[in-house]
């Protein structure tokens, strides 16, 4: 019996990377339930929304680019663990009294910011502090990771439309017969020369010669009557 117990029972699933981390959640929201993000950072900004047929960032509507990036801080956003939490009691500041950026998250209900400080000594985590909360935490640094990927793709110049191709122009002979609806006759009535001959050379037929009056090269005259 206790040998099929232990080949049924599975052993627990190792966590690796941003799921190992056991923190409590910075944000606390869901992603779907995310409306709206601002970011403020080193003197850049963006402000998106979500709608219904995408998202929105700076009044406009985004790319596809920069839609997948604001999907993507979203979703780390969402999943945002601190890695730790602490009380400081030697006055330290961290960087959060002059902060390096500003994450506001806003939803149906509230509206929570992230003030982002200093980097540790190991540069694997920033110093972070929380609205009313005294405690300072520490994020991952593959936030800045993604907020950096919004602002590459919001401000990369978009590539140039390709022109339509070259369509050559109708003679303008025929352009102004269309419009006056003159007859392509040979002759009119009035015994004057049909339009036909007042046409430039390159809207001209050629009448080729028969092949009967062709030799060498050389058209010849037709033979006259013959005399007796």
């Amino acid at each position: 019996m206790g040998a099929v117990l232990v080949l049924v029972v599975r052993a627990p699933v190792q966590r690796t990377g941003l799921y190992a981390l056991r923190g409590h959640r910075v944000f606390g929201v869901p992603r779907g339930a995310v409306r709206g993000i601002e970011v403020v950072m080193g003197g850049r900004r963006f402000s998106a929304r979500r709608l219904d047929h995408g998202w929105e960032i700076d009044g406009r509507g985004a790319n596809p680019g920069t839609g997948d990036a604001l999907e993507d801080l979203v979703e780390t956003v969402a999943r945002l663990r601190a890695v730790d939490v602490f009380r400081p009691k030697d006055g330290t500041s961290y960087g959060l009294e002059q902060p390096r950026g500003t994450i506001t998250v806003t939803t149906a209900r509230a509206v929570r910011r992230l003030l982002l400080g200093d980097s540790n000594t190991a540069g694997s985590a920033l110093y972070a502090h929380r609205g009313e909360d005294p405690r300072v935490i520490q994020v991952g640094t593959l936030l800045l990771s993604e907020i950096e990927r919004v602002f590459y793709h919001r401000d990369r110049p978009e590539p140039p439309r390709a022109r339509a191709p070259f369509l050559s122009r109708a003679c303008p002979s025929t352009r102004s017969r269309r419009s006056s609806g003159t007859a392509t006759s040979p002759s009119s009535a009035s015994g004057r020369p049909s339009p036909a001959s007042s046409r430039p050379r390159c809207c001209r037929r050629t009448r080729s010669v028969p092949r009967s009056n062709t030799l060498s090269g050389r058209s010849r005259r037709p033979p006259g009557p013959r005399r007796w």
